[in-house]
């Protein structure tokens, strides 16, 4: 019976050793983070033009400027406490590229936009950009840049195509050979300044009709053109009621076939024979000169 006892007290006294042991090594740890601001998004990118209330592509408008839109939506999760800023708003070509600087023919920036919020941690933004008539068709891309509170940018992109436009501007409104006696030609040309209001390359269709006079009439035939500068003998190009084209005038685009800001333009001289009888008085006609592009 002692032996029991013994062996019985002897378990409790491990049991009680192990049991202070365990306590002396049980500590708590408490589990801690911290959770880091969400990462704003863009979704939604679209660009439209305004004169035509769409979107792709882009017709551009002869001599003037078109007003592009760009809108996206801008989410962010955290609130707008933690709102976003526009880093970069850009239209470039891809002979440009994000970071290049502002260029009438290929790259366009924005400073004028405005956010809407629309639903809870969602924005609006929308952009303007004036397109001039000069920029080089192709397919452009539209990049928005956002910056968080931390500086991290976020980018996303949209292509939207520009159409080629091929358009001239004639400034003078008439070609006055002055007064030339019957049976003589004119000794001094006319001129007239033909301007690119495109973004290609363009040559010209000439056509004209007869002269009506006072007094009798003087076939178109008897007016000839030149881009060089001469008398009525030394020009070879024939006016006529059809279209005749001058592949020679090859007139580039403002900013591309010139200096930055400069119109590109150069000027048809004109000539014209008086028949030696039959016409009196002031004679007049229509000349035609169109926008030849792609050639």
């Amino acid at each position: 019976m002692r032996k029991f006892k013994k062996l019985e007290l002897y378990i409790i006294f491990v049991l009680s050793i192990m049991l202070l042991v365990t306590r002396a090594f049980a500590n708590d740890v408490i589990g801690q983070v911290t959770i880091g601001s969400a990462a704003p998004s863009i979704t939604d990118l679209t660009v439209y033009n305004e004169q035509e209330n769409g979107g792709d592509p882009v017709t551009l408008t002869a001599g003037s400027t078109v007003t592009i839109r760009v809108e996206a939506t801008i989410t962010d999760t955290d609130g707008w406490s933690d709102m976003p800023n526009i880093s970069n708003v850009m239209l470039y070509h891809p002979a440009s590229s994000s970071g290049s600087e502002d260029d009438e023919n290929t790259h366009y920036s924005s400073e004028n936009c405005t956010f809407e919020e629309t639903v809870p941690n969602e924005k609006l933004v929308t952009c303007f950009f004036d397109i001039g008539y000069m920029a080089l068709p192709g397919i452009w891309a539209a990049n928005l840049t956002i910056q968080d509170l931390s500086g991290s940018d976020f980018s996303e992109t949209q292509n939207t195509t520009i159409n080629e436009l091929t358009a001239i501007e004639l400034v003078e409104s008439a070609v006055d050979f002055g007064v030339i006696s019957l049976g003589a030609n004119s000794s001094v040309p006319g001129n007239v300044t033909i301007k690119n209001m495109g973004n290609v390359l363009i040559n010209a269709m000439l056509s004209g009709t007869d002269y009506t006079c006072s007094t009798g009439t003087i076939p178109a035939g008897n007016t000839r053109y030149s881009l060089s500068e001469g008398d009525y003998d030394s020009m070879t190009l024939t006016l006529g009621e059809e279209p005749n084209g001058q592949y020679d005038l090859n007139l580039g685009v403002r900013g591309d076939g010139t200096p930055d800001g400069v119109d590109s333009a150069d000027l048809e001289y004109w000539a014209i024979k008086i028949p030696s009888s039959g016409v009196s008085g002031t004679c007049s006609n229509t000349i035609s000169i169109t926008a030849l592009g792609g050639i």
